[in-house]
């Protein structure tokens, strides 16, 4: 969750002069045609993305008691190696660490891992 807080609150600061843009132009139908804008838009819109699934694993961890699946963190490890190539400034080095604390944590043999 934090990930996707830290990816807005950059791609607000960073563009904050792209999303006045839009906004003077009223918001509606402004970011099919311009790269900038239409950059903010799937950048922050990754960012909720990980503000979701961030608030759903940590919900599934409280109410379960029980860690991520492995799996999960095998998907997040190979999101951050791919990432990490491909454009290594980037946030992508955050992924590392939340795959291996998913892969390092305890978990008991099920069909679920």
């Amino acid at each position: 969750m934090a990930t996707g807080i830290v990816q807005i609150l950059v791609g607000v600061i960073a563009e904050r002069k792209t999303i006045a843009k839009i906004w003077e132009q009223g918001v509606f139908n402004t970011v099919n045609w311009d790269y900038q804008s239409h950059f903010l838009f799937w950048f922050l819109t990754a960012g909720f993305f990980w503000v979701i699934l961030g608030h759903i694993s940590h919900r599934k961890i409280q109410a379960l008691n029980r860690p991520m699946p492995k799996v999960f963190g095998w998907y997040l490890l190979a999101f951050a190696v791919i990432a990490s190539i491909l454009q290594p400034i980037s946030g992508a080095w955050l992924f590392y660490p939340q795959a291996l604390i998913i892969l390092l944590a305890k978990h008991n043999a099920s069909i679920e891992d």
